[in-house]
């Protein structure tokens, strides 16, 4: 009978390699297949978005300018749309990471909301900061974080009516910083709300008007996480949406 249960134990246990043996090639595989389909998809990109970004200083009357504009959007659009696809590669491997260094926040949020205040006026919408003079600093991978703020503001511009309001507010706790991006746009529902931070949702009725591959909170999901915070949306429908991420406070603060 010991000899048998040896045996058991013996089998389960090269069954279990041979297992995590196939699961590594096949992680192994991924990654290799993702870095290569990202670099076919990024080597045309980057000449395009250099070229439009030389003829953007060069013609500034329209039409052209107009047509330059348009070209170079959709370029970084694009370019945007391949770095979440390699992102949800790297989460679906576990390679996703952040790199935290002491980043002052006041600094950070100024930058990427005045980035964003000329998008906003294009929309004839209203963005504004709201804050205190000073605010703490927080462990955090500032291009990382700008990437979860473009997220949320990029949704609330789309989703804000012209003439509407933007606010990007942030203030402390006892214990985490708390960004939020609020908006007057349409709202959602209770089930909407459900999915929102699942790969791929995105709510079908705007599913023929706005790009994008239905990525963008679940990996800003997915960063914040990875520096310790939360994020949560609070929203009704016709009165807006609220969209807030916690970062946690450094220790020395």
């Amino acid at each position: 009978k010991h000899r048998l249960l040896a045996e058991d134990v013996e089998r389960l246990y090269q069954e279990e390699k041979r297992l995590r043996q196939e699961l590594q090639a096949e992680i192994a595989k991924r990654i290799k297949y993702t870095r290569g389909l990202v670099h076919e998809l990024k080597t045309p990109i980057t000449p395009i978005l250099a070229a439009a970004e030389l003829l953007l200083e060069e013609i500034k009357d329209p039409p052209l300018d107009n047509l330059v504009k348009s070209i170079y959007r959709s370029a970084a659009n694009l370019n945007r749309r391949i770095d979440e696809l390699l992102d949800m590669a790297r989460s679906e491997v576990a390679m996703l990471s952040v790199n935290p260094e002491p980043t002052d926040m006041s600094v950070l949020l100024r930058e990427v909301v005045g980035e964003m205040a000329l998008v906003a006026q294009h929309n004839n919408q209203s963005l504004t900061l709201e804050k205190p003079k000073t605010l703490p600093l927080v462990e955090a991978d500032k291009d990382r974080i700008r990437q979860v703020l473009l997220n949320l503001l990029n949704n609330a511009i789309k989703f804000t009516p012209q003439g509407g309001k933007i606010i990007v507010t942030a203030q402390r706790d006892a214990a985490n910083l708390v960004i939020s991006v609020s908006d007057t746009g349409r709202g959602m529902t209770a089930e909407q709300q459900e999915h929102l931070f699942e790969p791929y949702y995105r709510i079908t009725d705007t599913r023929q008007k706005l790009s994008g591959l239905g990525l963008g909170l679940y990996l800003s999901k997915s960063l914040v996480e990875l520096h310790g915070g939360h994020i949560w949306v609070q929203s009704e429908q016709n009165k807006g949406s609220t969209f807030s991420f916690s970062l946690p406070l450094t220790a020395d603060v």
